[in-house]
């Protein structure tokens, strides 16, 4: 690189931190962005904050509405994710996740 290209180089943006969807039940974790989030969240009547706490994965979320229970999935899914959710905080986040939320 000559002297003359250095000068003109552009500076390179602040790195910004992808957000991350963890999936309560699994553990397990996927990239996302924030008008996914933003979305999402307003679809479910939540805010951001609210959507990334009761997240389930889409694979959990099958298993959970087919009547498995929560050790059932963590054991079929090989999770990651260790203790108890209370009964009422997973069925809150079953209703909140998927398309299921938007019906009625």
């Amino acid at each position: 690189m000559t002297t003359n290209e250095t000068e003109t180089a552009t500076p390179r943006a602040t790195r910004v931190t992808t957000p991350k969807l963890r999936c309560i039940v699994t553990g397990k974790e996927r990239l996302t962005n924030k008008s996914y989030l933003e979305t999402k969240a307003a679809a479910a009547k939540t805010d951001v904050a609210g959507y990334l706490s009761n997240y389930i994965s889409r694979e959990a979320l099958r298993l959970l509405r087919q009547g498995k229970t929560l050790a059932e999935t963590r054991a079929e899914l090989n999770a990651t994710a260790t203790g108890d959710i209370p009964s009422d905080t997973l069925q809150a986040a079953v209703k909140l996740n998927g398309k299921w939320s938007k019906v009625a």
